[in-house]
């Protein structure tokens, strides 16, 4: 299979994933009253965004030379990764607003509401469906050798260690 079409491949079963972990994960966090499943499914939802970046820029990047690049498209590869950088940013900071807004809450002496069971469970679905498409990435994406897949692999492995330490935070 070329680079460009293994690498979109890995990049579409991460978007498939990364579609029903985001929904699974808003629904487990409504309905188990946990903000952080919430939190959790919105940055699942990043993930999907810019892995449609990565299919997109993967396409352009695949194109030869020509009079307007003279080198080819390859660059825009640079440019997928800077742009799936400001998402990840952007999700960031609207994470840690929400995140900072609980906590002066709380600190007023809001109650907030204790997660139900339902959260748990999704956050170890979560991890092991994290943890499969990491090595998914790792593997079949091994010959793609792109910087999008490796900043996507990158952005799994950090997720994967994220969501370790949440289910450890929640055996506490």
């Amino acid at each position: 299979m070329a680079r460009a079409a293994r690498a979109k491949k890995v990049t579409w079963v991460g978007f498939w994933v990364n579609v029903v972990l985001s929904v699974a994960k808003i629904i487990a966090g409504i309905v188990g009253r946990s903000g952080a499943m919430i939190a959790d499914g919105v940055h699942s939802i990043s993930d999907f965004v810019t892995d449609i970046i990565v299919i997109v820029f993967i396409g352009v990047s695949a194109k030869g030379e020509n009079t307007r690049f003279r080198y080819g498209h390859g660059k825009f590869e640079t440019f997928a990764t800077m742009l799936i950088s400001f998402a990840l940013f952007a999700v960031a900071v609207g994470l840690f607003w929400t995140s900072f807004s609980q906590i002066v809450d709380a600190l007023n002496g809001k109650v907030l509401p204790r997660p139900e069971m339902v959260a748990l469970v999704m956050a170890f679905v979560s991890v092991v469906a994290k943890e499969w498409l990491f090595h998914y990435t790792r593997v079949a994406g091994h010959g793609a050798c792109r910087q999008c897949l490796a900043s996507s692999q990158r952005r799994f492995f950090e997720h994967r260690r994220a969501c370790r330490h949440r289910l450890c935070d929640v055996s506490w």
